[in-house]
């Protein structure tokens, strides 16, 4: 009976596994915009200015990914949206800067954790842990 509850919390565990893979692909752009460009000083600007289709262009117009032309290519696109960016109140940029760091540091945060989680120490103990409980379930009968 218990060995039927461990197996359905697995199974539910796969699935959602497998489902935060399947995730949207303009998700799945902003992301790698954010990857590529996060190093940028005035990232958070663009990151709210351009479109997912602007985003996906420069990803697509990215030739190599060095700090060189990472930088030459950011600068083109932030000369490219000075108007726009010129009509933003200061209030604005401030707030969006603001909510980029926090999103910075949580990730940073999420990667310390992942980080630790995938140590093998970390793989061996979860394994033990799952032993003794499929153990301790098939022999609570007895």
């Amino acid at each position: 009976m218990k060995l039927r509850y461990i197996l359905f919390i697995m199974l539910c565990v796969f699935f959602y596994i497998v489902g935060q893979k399947a995730i949207s692909p303009e998700k799945e752009i902003n992301d790698e915009f954010r990857i590529v460009f996060e190093q940028e000083e005035e990232f958070y600007l663009l990151d709210n200015i351009l479109t997912v289709k602007e985003k996906e262009k420069t990803l697509l117009n990215l030739k190599e990914n060095t700090p060189e032309v990472k930088k030459e290519l950011f600068n083109k696109i932030l000369m490219e949206k000075k108007e726009e960016i010129s009509l933003i109140g200061n209030y604005k940029k401030e707030e969006w800067k603001k909510e980029n760091e926090s999103i910075i540091s949580f990730e940073n945060k999420i990667r310390k954790t992942w980080d630790f989680i995938q140590s093998p120490a970390v793989k061996i103990l979860g394994l033990m842990i799952v032993i003794l409980i499929a153990i301790y379930a098939v022999f609570r009968s007895f």
